[in-house]
């Protein structure tokens, strides 16, 4: 099982490259961890200011432009260092 932070940066990796819903269930399967841990890390990455629509089909970035998207990157890269 892999760490947490490291479990963010896949999500996001996901999410990003995605353009349809993600499933909870998908990624708890793809990260082999319960859904509930899924819903967690999605709760994390929202409190760090990824604006992530949540509905009861998936996950989904909301998309705010290249500006957004950019921020995406930055935020990719400061997981990645820590």
């Amino acid at each position: 099982m892999i760490e947490r932070e490291e479990r963010e940066k896949k999500i996001l990796e996901i999410l990003k490259n995605s353009e349809t819903l993600v499933s909870g269930t998908y990624l708890a399967e793809l990260f082999d961890v319960s859904r509930q841990v899924i819903v967690q890390d999605i709760a994390i990455l929202k409190a760090k200011n990824i604006d992530i629509i949540s509905t009861n089909r998936g996950y989904r970035l909301l998309s705010k432009g290249i500006k957004k998207l950019l921020m995406l990157n930055m935020m990719i890269l400061k997981l990645e260092m820590n």
